[in-house]
């Protein structure tokens, strides 16, 4: 459900050439197996069919990322994968994201890839709850403006002389304060200014 709400507001649908059909497809499986797969297939066509084209900027990846998962056949592992299933929009050349026939997702740098999410579902839904903390981080750290109250401080036990220097913390600042006395006469002992009228 967060996915699917972090989604509409927040991706859109860009227009991909259409890929390798579904003979090409088998064929190719046939050059390394020997048959086609059509399990594979289906799950390829599912994945395609409900992700292609999608992009937005993932916190997870820190880059806009777009989903293009195309149908290759690794020669020298010899088995099949959905290359291209997770992208910067603007590769780097070191980075790659994949599925797998299973639908987990792998990750990789440079020559190194490893499994990373069971599913692009799961992915998303990652993506959604950074993007939602990030969003609750923004808000708790933003500092309200500065409100400045009417300033009736209590005399402090150890009463200032008008020789000696006040201070206020106003706002969580410490400010000077201009010399003068305690008034004992006044009930709630407001610091008073001697050198003012």
């Amino acid at each position: 459900m967060r996915a699917q709400e972090f989604l509409t507001t927040h991706a859109r649908v860009a227009p991909l050439e259409p890929g390798l059909g579904d003979d090409e497809c088998r064929a190719a499986m046939r050059s390394v197996f020997g048959y086609s797969d059509e399990g594979i297939l289906t799950t390829f066509w599912r994945i395609r069919h409900r992700y292609s084209g999608l992009t937005y900027f993932s916190i997870f990846r820190q880059a806009e990322i777009l989903f293009e998962p195309t149908f290759e056949v690794d020669l020298d592992t010899g088995q099949v994968v959905f290359a291209y299933a997770v992208m910067d929009a603007a590769p780097d050349g070191c980075r790659s994201g994949s599925v797998r026939p299973d639908e987990t997702v792998w990750f990789g740098f440079l020559d190194r890839d490893a499994p990373t999410f069971p599913s692009l579902d799961h992915f998303l839904e990652c993506d959604a709850l950074l993007h939602h903390a990030h969003q609750q981080r923004l808000l708790s750290t933003e500092t309200p403006p500065c409100q400045r109250l009417p300033y009736r401080p209590t005399c402090p036990s150890s009463t200032p002389t008008a020789d000696e220097p006040g201070e206020r913390i106003l706002g969580g600042v410490v400010e000077p304060m201009m010399r003068g006395s305690c008034a004992s006469t006044d009930s709630k002992r407001d610091w008073r200014p001697t050198d003012m009228a």
